[in-house]
């Protein structure tokens, strides 16, 4: 079974250790980062810092603690393992959680106030929190800390069309668009989807059904969970199915640091229809009729429209802070 974990975020840049440097009241990628205490008057202050993730008050940071053991990928990677089931991954699995519970009890007993919001066992080998400003460095000396690595909130674009790539041809090798992307699963991190959308339905909009997804690994029972609805004004509950098999929402950092908008949704549905058109230009239906309420465009697809899809809402209003888009990575 293929898994494309698509993260659709933008200016995407190398993740840098915390450095004690003085930082331009308005800094720009590149420029150097600050653990100097900082007063954001507004969510878009807290999100313009594009080399830390401050609270509103400057009083604590979003941070990845990197440890020095591989994660689970890369010790599988290394060592030519291709079933995360297998025994020797299990045993560096279950080693690998010691280290995480051993340096999160130290981190929490020496620092008042740290928070931990993801654990990264799959990807990156570390643990996300938020800590006051004052105690970074501290968490460097952490025991078997490697490096201690900025959380940054990024900014969402839109992507572009299967037949400006070419997937037109390479269906036509496959057997058409009604067996493109069979069997694949495509997770997609970003702002959330419309689950009504056309683009998600099952059957297709040419009649065609999806057979039963795969059973989720490592779940109970195999199943996924589905989280559509809020109390928000028109987050309606949805039930997934086989096409559109599974909805998340992990937005830990960006709750606490940004926080959400009254008429936000609290759920996987798509606040500003980018994670929509991102999901359903990678893996939405084919034979979808585009119009804009008043006209038409045309019939569209997605390039691999028969793949099954899996939501995790990572983004708000004002982007997507990099520990959360990184905490789906490890389900």
């Amino acid at each position: 079974m293929t898994v494309l974990l698509s993260i659709a975020l933008a200016e995407i840049m190398p993740l840098r250790p915390v450095e004690a440097q003085l930082r331009p009241d308005r800094p720009t990628p590149g420029t150097p980062l600050t653990i100097e205490a900082l007063t954001a008057s507004s969510r878009e202050d807290v999100a313009v810092n594009k080399n830390l993730a401050l609270s509103r008050d400057g009083t604590l940071a979003s941070v990845f603690l990197k440890i020095d053991l591989p994660s689970l990928t890369s010790f599988m990677v290394q060592d030519g393992i291709t079933d995360i089931n297998a025994p020797a991954a299990q045993a560096y699995l279950h080693q690998l959680y010691a280290a995480l519970d051993a340096l999160i009890a130290q981190a929490q007993q020496r620092i008042p106030g740290l928070i931990v919001t993801h654990r990264l066992d799959l990807i990156i080998g570390s643990v996300s929190l938020s800590a006051p400003v004052i105690h970074l460095d501290q968490l460097r000396w952490l025991p078997n800390v490697v490096e201690v690595i900025n959380d940054r909130i990024e900014r969402i674009e839109t992507y572009r069309t299967p037949a400006f790539i070419g997937a037109t041809t390479a269906w036509n090798r496959g057997g058409g668009s009604a067996f493109a992307g069979e069997s694949v699963i495509f997770g997609v991190l970003n702002s959330g989807v419309w689950p009504e959308h056309p683009s998600f339905s099952d059957p297709d909009p040419l009649g065609k059904p999806y057979a039963p997804p795969p059973p989720a690994p490592g779940n109970s029972g195999g199943l996924r969970a589905c989280n559509f609805g809020s109390t928000t004004l028109g987050d309606a509950p949805f039930t997934c199915h086989n096409k559109l098999m599974g909805s998340y929402r992990f937005m830990t950092a960006y709750d606490f640091f940004v926080g959400t908008e009254p008429d936000e949704f609290r759920s996987g549905h798509d606040d500003d229809e980018h994670g929509t058109h991102t999901a359903s230009t990678a893996a939405g239906n084919r034979g979808v009729p585009a119009s804009d309420g008043s006209r038409g465009f045309g019939i569209i697809s997605g390039i691999a429209p028969r793949a099954y899809i899996v939501n995790y809402k990572v983004c708000g209003e004002l982007g997507c802070f990099t520990t959360d888009s990184a905490a789906p990575c490890s389900r």
